[in-house]
C-alpha cells in the first residue's frame, strides 16, 4: 500500500525537478535587451514574444511578431522608424533634450 504512495510521490518530485531544471541555463533570448513594444510595429494585432525577432535601432530594441516584418522594417525610412520608436518611448526620447509630446519651445 505504501508503495504507490511513494512512486507517485517519486513521481511528482521528478515533474518538479525536471520544470525547475532549465531556471539556471541561459540562452541567447535572454541575454538580449527586452523591446521597447508590445506589439509588432509592422502588424500591430500580433504581439512580440520573449522569443521573438528584434533590431537594434538608435539605441532601442524593437520587437518583431516573425522574420517577414523585419525585413518590412528595414525598409521603412528613417523617418517611419523615429517616429515608431518616439510613439512607444517618449522618455527614451526625451531624456536626449527633444520636448515630451505636445510641448514646444517658448
Amino acid at each position: 500500500m505504501k508503495r504507490p504512495v511513494l512512486t507517485r510521490f517519486a513521481l511528482v518530485l521528478g515533474i518538479a525537478a525536471a520544470a525547475l531544471g532549465g531556471c539556471g541555463k541561459s540562452d541567447s533570448s535572454s541575454s538580449a535587451p527586452a523591446a521597447i513594444n508590445a506589439n509588432c510595429p509592422i502588424m500591430p494585432g500580433n504581439a512580440v514574444s520573449t522569443k521573438a525577432p528584434t533590431v537594434q535601432y538608435n539605441g532601442v530594441t524593437i520587437g518583431f511578431c516573425c522574420e517577414e516584418c523585419v525585413e518590412k522594417w528595414n525598409a521603412w525610412t528613417d523617418q517611419q522608424k523615429a517616429d515608431f520608436v518616439k510613439a512607444n518611448t517618449p522618455e527614451v526620447i526625451n531624456k536626449f533634450g527633444n520636448p515630451p509630446p505636445g510641448e514646444t519651445d517658448h
